[in-house]
C-alpha cells in the first residue's frame, strides 16, 4: 500500500466494497443511503449482503431499502419474487412495486401464480362473508 504525499495511506478497497461495507456499519441513515447507492449502480457484488439484509424484521425501512435495491438490480432475481410475496411487510411492499412495476401488476401476477381461484369463498371465509353482508328485507318498497 503506497502512502500519498499528504501521509495517508490508500484504501484498497473499491466504493463499491465500501458501500457493502456500510450496509453493516452502527449508523443506520448511512446504511440506508449505502443501500440506495448499491441499488443505483446495479451493483451485482452486493446482492448476497442486500438479500439478508431485506430478511431481516430488525429494522424495516432498511429491509425495504434492500428490497427496492434488489429489485432496481435486477428484478427477475428469485428473492425478489419471494420479497414480494412473503418478505417483512416494507419489504414486501417495497420489492412488489419495484420489480413488478405497480400494485396492479402485482396483484394480476400474484393471482396468475396462485393458479385458479373460485369467484365465491368457501369455508370460513363463506362465513365470515354471510356475517358481514346487510341483513336483506323484503318490503315492496
Amino acid at each position: 500500500m503506497a502512502d500519498h504525499a499528504s501521509g495517508v495511506r490508500a484504501d484498497p478497497r473499491t466504493y463499491e466494497d465500501k458501500l457493502i461495507a456500510a450496509l453493516r456499519g452502527p449508523l443506520p441513515d448511512r446504511r440506508l443511503l449505502a443501500a440506495r447507492i448499491l441499488g443505483r449502480l446495479r451493483s451485482r457484488a452486493a446482492i448476497g449482503t442486500l438479500e439478508v439484509i431485506a430478511r431481516e424484521r430488525e429494522d424495516p425501512y432498511l429491509a425495504a431499502e434492500a428490497a427496492r435495491a434488489l429489485a432496481a438490480i435486477d428484478p427477475d432475481l428469485p428473492v425478489v419474487t419471494e420479497l414480494a410475496r412473503a418478505g417483512p411487510v416494507l419489504a414486501r411492499r417495497a420489492s412488489g412495486r419495484c420489480a413488478l412495476g405497480g400494485g396492479a401488476e402485482i396483484r394480476r401476477r400474484l393471482r396468475a401464480s396462485r393458479g385458479p381461484r373460485s369467484r365465491y369463498p368457501s369455508g370460513s371465509m363463506a362465513k365470515r362473508a354471510l356475517r358481514c353482508r346487510p341483513p336483506t328485507t323484503s318490503s315492496g318498497k
